[in-house]
């Protein structure tokens, strides 16, 4: 997913405006320290709820909080969709399938 979805200018250009990207690659050694938290990278999914390689996890501050995760590899045009739908809170709202059919309905018009 890094290797072609984060390189798109567009998609780039709106994590790099909204977002702080950390890539937690399971597989790797090390440990890592995240609120309170001290273990692996896997220990660490883990205790997010999310034991899947690629997860794009978004966690809200202040509070540490994820309020989406998005599992599996996505295309240009998904992640954008995500991304948008984290950056303007819309989980606030709406589920993202919902948030998904209301783009769908509103490109209808």
């Amino acid at each position: 997913m890094i290797e072609f979805t984060l390189k798109d200018p567009e998609i780039a250009q709106l994590v790099s405006e909204k977002f702080i990207y950390v890539d937690l690659y399971t597989g790797e050694e090390g440990t890592v320290i995240f609120n309170g938290f001290k273990g692996t990278r896997r220990t660490l999914a883990q205790s997010l709820g999310y034991d899947f390689y690629p997860t794009s996890i978004f966690v809200e501050t202040p509070g540490n909080r994820v309020v989406n995760a998005t599992p599996g590899a996505r295309g240009q045009d998904c992640f954008i969709k995500v991304l948008e739908y984290v950056a303007t809170k819309q989980y606030q709202k709406m589920e993202f399938e919902t948030y998904l059919n209301t783009l769908d309905l509103n490109s209808d018009d």
